[in-house]
């Protein structure tokens, strides 16, 4: 039962294969392990992420093995819900769908302007309520690109990752850190119960890899912050009144 709360946690759909390999797995590697501290964990992790890639579904298992290698944990695991959800330009309601439906899950309001561009609500914490509210912004697509030979269906399959040391690259494709990290890194923020915070809006914005279009369609009445933090500009000082 723990490899499914896994999945479940990591958004990796379980099909019958998986689950089939999963306990003809666990019949083998559960011997002993009763004896070894700790050991439970390993094989968990292990037997789940060997399950879906012998299952054909190499995507899940190497996002899956690769977010429970990184810290912190709740960065990469959501980082991980990214890569396996396709988001073209002009394609990213999949992942916006994701995102809403988290949001909902939390008690977050979230809105979507015309265009497809959306924003998540977070509240203040206890004793900030009368901050002003600060816009994080990101980006919903990625650039889609493959090395010739590779079969990968941007419209469908997962981005697979690798990771070689203190780097992480997609596997003969682009990775689509940018701004995926991004997107990530602003709904890690706001689940982090240890961070202090005033009223957030958590705007994610469509096909900016096409000319910023999103952006610049943008409704004005879908955030009512007035300082906005762009989570994908390299320059630190750069920061943008409304």
């Amino acid at each position: 039962f723990a490899t499914m709360f896994i999945a479940q946690a990591y958004g990796i759909e379980l099909s019958v294969a998986p689950e089939t390999t999963k306990l003809l797995i666990l019949m083998v590697t559960s011997k002993g392990m009763a004896g070894v501290p700790r050991a439970s964990l390993v094989v968990i992790a292990a037997t789940l992420a060997q399950a879906l890639l012998l299952a054909g579904d190499p995507g899940a298992a190497a996002a899956f093995a690769t977010a429970l290698e990184l810290e912190p944990r709740r960065l990469w695991g959501h980082f991980d819900t990214v890569l396996a959800t396709p988001r073209a330009s002009k394609r990213e309601a999949a992942l916006r769908d994701v995102i809403r439906a988290w949001a909902g899950e939390r008690g977050f309001a979230a809105r979507v302007d015309a265009y497809g561009n959306l924003v998540v609500a977070v509240p203040a914490r206890p004793g900030k309520e009368g901050a002003p509210i600060l816009v994080l912004q990101s980006h919903l697509d990625m650039v889609c690109e493959k090395n010739a030979g590779v079969e990968l269906d941007f419209a469908k399959d997962a981005i697979v990752p690798r990771r070689e040391g203190d780097w992480l690259y997609a596997t003969g494709t682009t990775l689509g850190s940018d701004n995926g990290i991004g997107v990530a890194a602003m709904l890690a923020l706001a689940e982090a119960d240890d961070l202090v915070h005033g009223p957030l809006e958590l705007l994610f914005t469509v096909e900016e890899e096409i000319g910023l279009e999103g952006a610049s369609a943008l409704d004005p009445a879908l955030v009512t912050g007035r300082t906005l933090l762009n989570l994908e500009c390299s320059l630190d000082e750069s920061m943008v009144g409304l």
